[in-house]
């Protein structure tokens, strides 16, 4: 069973028509994710999605990023993502 899914927007080159598209993308993206449990934003265009308590918000990301015509990745991840943290890493 997939765990969680890693969604990846690509933000628009400066200049093109998707960039008019991409501010109010990340505002719908923020109200979706808002009330969203385990939801983690990794980064501007990127968030770790766990299924089993935001499907729902999975499903409304990928439905907004197609709504403004960006460009996206999705990478499942059947179990849950064990990071590496730099305060860990020792030499």
């Amino acid at each position: 069973m997939i765990h969680s899914v890693l969604l990846y927007v690509e933000q628009p080159t400066y200049g093109t028509d998707e960039t008019l598209n991409w501010n109010p993308f990340l505002e719908k993206a923020g109200i979706i994710t808002r009330s969203s449990v385990e939801t983690e934003r990794l980064g501007e265009s990127c968030w770790l999605i766990v299924l089993r308590s935001d499907l729902g918000s999975f499903a409304s990301l990928v439905h907004e990023v197609q709504d403004h015509k960006l460009r996206y990745r999705v990478l499942f991840l059947e179990e849950q993502p064990d990071w590496i943290r730099p305060s860990t890493i020792t030499e």
